[in-house]
């Protein structure tokens, strides 16, 4: 269902045997029919659009809630048996239920929203902050006991309950939002640097290392206009149009000519917090 298209037998395949389309191909199919498309985003299995209208739409696994619906009957399952949504189908459920959508964005196993009006939503994988709850009791889990919210749960914790919120950006583990005068929030793994909050001891902890269970405010780097994610180093657009770069450097992942001096890790150097590429 990574396409969204709901036939695919006739279709070329590679040598595992999976279909794939070669060209680009008009997805109109499902709650898509007749809609006007004006953001989207992509994680490794799943998409997300938001319509003209608002509205948000979802497909590709379900697996840990990663696309929002609490009912999967019916659906088709994959090799792993995990089902999913073959076509985009509107997200109904949870908290965004009447709000309209401006932003969107996926990381691998969650993805995120934000509302018309600055409110921040996400749903998906919530082990080690990656959804910005503090709390994950109650959640349901999966076979390996990874929690997970099943549909769009407001995050209001990390003082973003107050604060009006413009986008939104994800990666596999950690993730950030804007606030409309330019803060930057981060939350999720914070090994390596990729959060940009710098001292990280006194964090929890997991088996991957320290993670930031809400937002938190990256002190460093002010008036911020863009942010975007790797999965292991982050880059930020401030509104001075200067762009700043964290955590692994590895492969000149950052932009850094010269990386002496900086802290190490068992992957080698990092970028603790926001600095400027110049």
């Amino acid at each position: 269902g990574r396409c969204g298209f709901p036939e695919t037998s006739e279709m070329p395949k590679d040598e595992d045997n999976w279909p794939f389309q070669p060209v680009p191909m008009l997805v109109c199919g499902g709650a898509l029919l007749g809609k006007k498309v004006v953001a989207i985003a992509c994680g490794e299995n799943h998409s997300l659009v938001v319509t003209e209208e608002g509205e948000l739409l979802a497909w590709g696994t379900l697996n840990l809630g990663r696309c929002g619906f609490a009912d999967a009957t019916g659906l088709p399952m994959d090799e792993e048996d995990h089902p999913y949504q073959p076509v985009p189908r509107r997200i109904k459920e949870g908290g965004l239920e009447g709000k309209r959508v401006a932003y969107v964005a996926c990381g691998t196993f969650h993805s995120a929203a934000v509302t018309k009006g600055g409110e921040l939503y996400l749903w998906g994988s919530a082990c080690a902050g990656r959804c910005g709850f503090g709390d994950v009791e109650g959640l349901p889990a999966d076979a390996d006991g990874i929690h997970f919210q099943p549909v769009p749960r407001q995050v209001t914790q990390g003082g973003l309950g107050e604060k009006f919120v413009s986008s939104v950006a994800c990666s596999e583990g950690h993730s950030f939002c804007i606030s409309s005068n330019g803060e930057l929030y981060a939350w999720g793994s914070a090994d390596a640097g990729r959060c940009g909050l710098g001292k990280v001891e006194d964090l929890p902890s997991d088996i991957d290392g320290p993670y930031q269970p809400v937002p938190a405010l990256v002190g460093d780097v002010g008036n911020v206009k863009s942010v975007a994610c790797g999965s292991w180093h982050t880059l930020a657009v401030t509104q001075g149009y200067a762009l700043y770069a964290w955590g692994a450097t590895r492969a000149g992942r950052c932009g850094f000519a010269d990386t002496s001096g900086l802290p190490l890790d068992e992957n080698g150097p990092y970028q603790p917090v926001p600095r400027q590429v110049t």
